[in-house]
């Protein structure tokens, strides 16, 4: 059995990793976009996003791996890892080098620009599987390496792109570096924590591959979330909704990132042994942290708004409304996690029945995924002419169809696993938040706009720096959890 995996800790690890990963994230992107063609970064924004899809695929049997690794039977790192390399080194370079002769011939493209992401495409899956193993035996360690993984991806592409001027090539090197890099550093901590494959057990990857149907209805609420923008496009033909949506997802990533983050270490823990205050801790420390950034996003979205461009004004509240939907599928995301945790029928390696709880929270999971999109679409369409309009009432439906996911799977979760959010711990947090908003809404920070960047940029910066002060001074004054946490802290840098 792995070593016991610390809620807090881990969760304050990845957090401070998140928030760091972001901001270096934004310069590397900076970077790019300032020194590429509008061709190369094209297609460097296509290498990306079939990285991206190549290791959802994974999920078929990374949905199983992480199972396996959470009750320490490593066979199952072992089957997981050889069919990420069959199928990253067999069978998706063709793919690759398909979509992008298909990508060149369908926007014109240079083939050579697309196909040189090739090295990367191959090695994200693997370092996809690797990371996601770890996230379930040292998730701690799982926030540091992304880290490294954005630092080194940040340095090497400033110095193969701005003074190496390499360009195109420069960027796709930085990244396939870092992927290398990192992926050794997996292997190494899933060693000395004691993870090593022990063989192949064929048997167990056939297994996993004949349930596939589990880890598919898995992947849908991802894939939808990455349909909205083709979703707008398609049904309001106007590319202003599409540049409205593409800034209120500012909001989204942090957030829905969070919820993973803190899900992950909580439902290792329930596989193995089920607890009601492990769902209770996660939940308080998802909301002190995404109270904390949202009240920045909804208090504050006509200067996040403007910082994009003065253009995007009328973007700032569906910038609100994505804040509201993240938040509420963050926490829906984290009672899901811990209810697919709790049955546990593949580990007699059993046929896996419709009428299991692990099918059935999957089942449902992917139908209010898809729903919400399929009972939208007339609105979104009579609307088509307003896109501002159009994409609130989206957003809307998607916030509905989210609270009622949260609520149905909260009913489902305290039926099984009765746990409780504490009143004081959810009214510190309420408080919390409103006196950021209220600090926010005095400021004027949404009444004061500038149309240059840098103006923008510093006072929105210092008022969403008081306004976070506000909330961590509320916090820690109201709620036990937030004084736990600093405590520790001070003990960690030799404070206290």
């Amino acid at each position: 059995m792995p070593g016991e995996i610390r809620l807090v800790r881990s969760n304050v690890i990845l957090y401070s990793s998140l928030i760091v990963r972001l901001a270096v994230s934004v310069g590397f992107t900076i970077i790019v976009a300032r020194k590429l063609s509008v061709e190369e970064f094209a297609a460097f924004g296509l290498i990306l996003a079939f990285a991206t899809i190549a290791q959802v695929i994974t999920t078929i049997w990374v949905f199983w791996a992480q199972r396996w690794a959470s009750r320490g039977d490593y066979e199952g790192v072992g089957a997981g890892l050889a069919l990420t390399l069959a199928y990253s080194l067999i069978i998706l370079p063709p793919l690759y080098l398909g979509f992008a002769a298909l990508e060149s011939w369908a926007l014109g493209i240079s083939f050579d620009l697309t196909a040189g992401g090739w090295a990367f495409v191959i090695l994200a899956p693997i370092q996809y599987y690797l990371s996601n193993i770890t996230l379930v035996v040292r998730p701690g360690r799982v926030g540091l390496m992304r880290v490294v993984y954005e630092v080194l991806r940040f340095l090497l592409g400033y110095i193969l792109v701005v003074p190496a001027r390499w360009g195109f090539g420069g960027a796709v090197l930085s990244m396939t570096a870092a992927s290398s890099i990192t992926g050794l550093g997996y292997i190494i901590l899933l060693d000395r924590a004691g993870v090593r494959e022990g063989g192949v057990n064929w048997g167990l990857a056939a297994y996993w591959l004949r349930n596939w149907r589990l880890p598919l209805l898995y992947m849908v609420s991802r894939i939808m979330r990455l349909f909205n923008r083709p979703y707008i496009s398609w049904l309001t033909g106007s590319s202003e909704a599409v540049a409205y949506l593409n800034v209120a997802v500012t909001s989204e990533t942090p957030l829905m990132m969070a919820s993973s983050l803190t899900s992950m270490p909580m439902y290792s823990r329930i596989l193995r042994k089920p607890r009601a205050e492990d769902v209770e801790v996660s939940l308080v420390l998802y909301l002190i942290f995404t109270g904390m950034l949202s009240s920045i996003f909804i208090g504050a979205p006509r200067a996040i708004a403007d910082l994009y461009n003065p253009r995007y004004l009328a973007s700032a509240t569906a910038l609100q409304l994505v804040a509201v939907l993240a938040l509420f599928s963050g926490v829906a995301n984290i009672i899901r996690q811990a209810l697919l945790a709790l049955d546990q029928p593949e580990a007699t390696m059993s046929r896996i029945d419709r009428n299991t709880l692990l099918s059935r929270t999957l089942e449902y999971s992917a139908l209010l995924a898809v729903a919400p999109y399929v009972f939208a679409a007339p609105l979104v369409y009579m609307l088509r002419g307003d896109p501002v309009s159009s994409l609130n009432v989206f957003l809307l439906v998607l916030i509905a169809f989210s609270l009622l996911q949260l609520f149905l799977f909260a009913v489902w979760l305290r039926r099984r696993l009765y746990f409780t959010l504490e009143n004081r711990e959810a009214l510190a947090v309420a408080g919390a938040f409103a006196g950021s908003l209220l600090y926010l809404h005095v400021s004027g920070v949404n009444r004061h706009l500038y149309p240059e960047f840098w103006r923008e940029l510093v006072p929105l910066t210092i008022h969403s720096a008081i306004a976070l002060l506000v909330y961590s001074v509320i916090l820690v004054v109201f709620s036990p959890t937030a004084r736990r946490l600093v405590s520790r802290g001070l003990e960690v840098v030799g404070l206290r």
